[in-house]
């Protein structure tokens, strides 16, 4: 984590205290979806080592009973053909589907976030007089907070969809950049209304571009119509410079 900036003289008001514990707690929401992320993979992680070393197992029996008694036998021989089947499959798995690395990138980022949250838990207990620059920790703060949300790992939806329901549920807040990614499922009723929304929507912005456009054809009218009365006195003007020079002509 990179280090904090410099302590100097300064005012921390509510305001900054408040946003700074907001982070705090986002931060902590974060940590909480990947304790739950990595229970999650090292179940899968459990279950796939699991089936791998029983499908091995009952494998091995097989080709060895196969060999002692020399059996001969179609249904036999296509359980066997199965059960190895099943052996390379699972191997495959666990070799595309690196669970273990999985597990450690998620304690990585959890373990960013918990201590962000304790860099700013540390920096509110101080007394104000020995904390540090409350514009520059502050943007310090918001800064390493946004790197850490743009290379964090992705986050399973129903993790967050639980965690959605347990800030509710518990009144903390929950991250903004999450909101558009929560797993909510809408009803049938939901969906209809979320169309007749947009299509509302639509009509509005389409009303709006064309009263834009008649405003734009209106302007274009009136400058046509400028430029109309300026060629008219320019035409008067020269009109009287003609008359005025015939009758000069004319004593």
């Amino acid at each position: 984590m990179p280090h904090s900036p410099r302590k100097d003289s300064n005012h921390w008001s509510p305001e900054f205290e408040r946003s700074l514990r907001i982070i705090h707690d986002y931060c902590a929401g974060y940590s909480w979806m990947y304790s739950r992320d990595i229970q999650v993979y090292t179940k899968y992680s459990h279950y796939l080592s699991g089936a791998i070393f029983l499908v091995s197992a009952l494998a091995s029996l097989l080709n060895t009973i196969q060999t002692s008694f020399s059996i001969n036998d179609k249904v036999f021989d296509a359980i066997v053909v199965i059960v190895s089947w099943l052996t390379v499959t699972f191997y495959t798995a666990s070799y595309i589907k690196d669970y273990s690395a999985v597990i450690k990138e998620l304690n990585n980022h959890k373990a960013e976030y918990v201590d962000l949250a304790s860099t700013i838990d540390r920096q509110l207990q101080l007394p104000p007089e020995e904390r540090e620059n409350v514009e520059d920790f502050h943007r310090w703060i918001s800064s390493y907070y946004q790197l850490l949300g743009r290379w964090s790992f992705e986050i399973l939806p129903r993790t967050v969809e639980q965690y959605r329901i347990y800030a509710q549920k518990e009144n903390v807040p929950f991250p903004d950049e999450l909101i558009d990614s929560s797993s909510k499922r809408l009803t049938r009723g939901e969906k209809e209304n979320e169309k007749k929304i947009d299509l509302l929507i639509d009509k509005v912005i389409a009303k709006e571009e064309e009263k834009k456009e008649e405003k734009k054809e209106e302007k274009k009218e009136e400058k046509k119509g400028t430029l109309r009365d300026k060629d008219k006195k320019v035409n008067l003007y020269q009109i009287q410079y003609e008359l005025e020079r015939l009758r000069g002509h004319a004593d």
